[in-house]
């Protein structure tokens, strides 16, 4: 029973059990070495400990993985001073980092540097082809942020020339100069300012923002960064668009919102058919917006045009996830609230189940309030964020209420708390691993 625990733990995207990883744990049982800990969350484990550790039984200990598969999992004590094996030397972060690239002949720089560090704190498979495969990403992109006037953007391959260079995988896309355009310049494409702009604006989150995309093999496109930029860094600046059309065309644009949002969480599953239906209705339903606009009307035109690329970038996260997007309005207390799901798409059972659940409110009575639900399997961590220090108390007092009307549902809210900062992001709230230990025990 215990190792079929452990081959799941192993195999889950989020497992703990990875090696150079820090746990925390309490010592229930010893037998030699091998020892039952309690973990929360989890539960009881069974695993192999190094070190004299007869006088911790009962004790919450912290320990590092020395190695894990489905059959075993290795752990070593760790004090305060560091491992108690003097032999296991600690080093600091950027020397164990740059001992994994140069394992991997991998360019030792900054980029690299961060990147990995990232594939850390998202709990991303560390090997050869995940390293390049951000680094040629992040490359070429910061190629595009750095053009001068004097430079251009093609597709490598010329059939896809007719396609906008916004939604072509970066990694396809070519920096050429004035000089060297002539044969190609009926391919050439300018970039639009707002993307430079906006990535320029967010540039410590670019890293991160690819390590996410490698990690749910979502197409990095010019697009599909600068939307996720966006939701990360702003969710109204987000739904900016999907405001403007639906003032526009009212609730017939909501209904249109809503059954996109239903059919891209579905489209990976949808038979070809069906796809090819879908399709046809999506594009007669554009057109019949298009054509409703009045040409002089340029702010709702380009909103239009936005949001038919904001379906692509649903359509793209939607591949390894399911990314939900839902702005509504409510009456009496809210002007206008944001819901946002994010979570892996995979066929486990509600147990096990990892849900990121976003909520934007902006109230009447209490500012604009961000909300963070992290569900696994029925519990749920409630975080309250850009929360005024002032309303905290009375938030508190609503507790056990919130907790009762909550258990109607099946579901136990297993943590509140309350965060006085705004500027949390979605990418912060994904971190896994957010203090990852780095160890000179590695195998690259």
């Amino acid at each position: 029973m215990i190792l079929l625990f452990l081959n799941k733990l192993i195999m889950d995207d989020r497992a703990l059990f990875i090696e150079g990883n820090q746990i925390f744990g309490k010592i229930e049982q010893l037998e030699g070495q091998t020892a039952w800990i309690n973990i929360k969350d989890l539960g009881l484990i069974k695993a192999t400990i190094e070190g004299d550790i007869k006088e911790l039984i009962g004790r919450d200990v912290s320990f590092i993985v020395k190695a894990a598969d489905k059959n075993q999992v290795i752990l070593k004590v760790v004090s305060e001073e560091g491992p108690k094996d003097s032999s296991t030397v600690q080093i600091k972060a950027k020397e164990y980092l740059h001992n994994i690239m140069k394992g991997f002949n991998i360019r030792v720089d900054d980029t690299s540097t961060e990147l990995l560090h990232s594939y850390l704190k998202y709990n991303i498979r560390i090997d050869k082809e995940n390293i390049n495969n951000g680094l040629n990403i992040l490359d070429k992109l910061y190629q595009v942020i750095n053009m001068d006037d004097r430079d251009s953007v093609i597709p490598i391959n010329p059939k896809e020339a007719e396609k906008p260079i916004e939604n072509q995988d970066v990694r396809n896309l070519l920096i050429i100069r004035e000089e060297e355009n002539t044969q190609h310049q009926k391919h050439s494409v300018e970039v639009r300012d707002s993307f430079i702009r906006e990535v320029n604006k967010t540039d410590s989150d670019i890293i991160k923002t690819i390590a996410f995309f490698v990690k749910y093999n979502i197409k990095p496109t010019l697009n599909n960064i600068r939307f996720f930029i966006q939701l990360n860094e702003n969710w109204e600046l987000f739904s900016k668009d999907y405001e403007i059309l639906k003032n526009y065309f009212d609730k017939e644009f909501t209904n249109f919102h809503k059954n996109i949002i239903i059919r891209n969480g579905m489209f990976e599953n949808l038979n070809e058919e069906v796809k090819r239906e879908y399709t046809k209705w999506l594009n007669e339903k554009i057109n019949s917006f298009e054509n409703r606009l009045i040409h002089e009307d340029e702010k709702t035109t380009k909103a239009l045009k936005e949001y038919i690329d904001k379906i692509e970038f649903l359509k793209d996260m939607n591949k390894d996830l399911v990314f939900i997007y839902l702005p509504f309005n409510l009456e009496k207390d809210y002007d206008d609230v944001i819901v946002t799901l994010l979570k892996k798409r995979n066929k486990e059972k509600r147990d096990s189940q990892k849900i990121n659940i976003y909520i934007d409110l902006n109230t009447k009575k209490f500012g604009k309030l961000k909300i963070n639900c992290h569900v696994t399997g029925s519990y749920i961590d409630l975080k309250f964020i850009n929360i005024k220090e002032e309303h905290v108390n009375f938030f508190k007092s609503k507790e056990e209420e919130l907790k009762s009307l909550v258990e109607v549902t099946g579901y136990k809210i297993s943590s509140v708390t309350y965060d006085v900062d705004s500027s949390v992001k979605i990418l912060d709230t994904l971190i896994e691993n957010p203090n990852p230990t780095y160890y000179l025990n590695i195998k690259v």
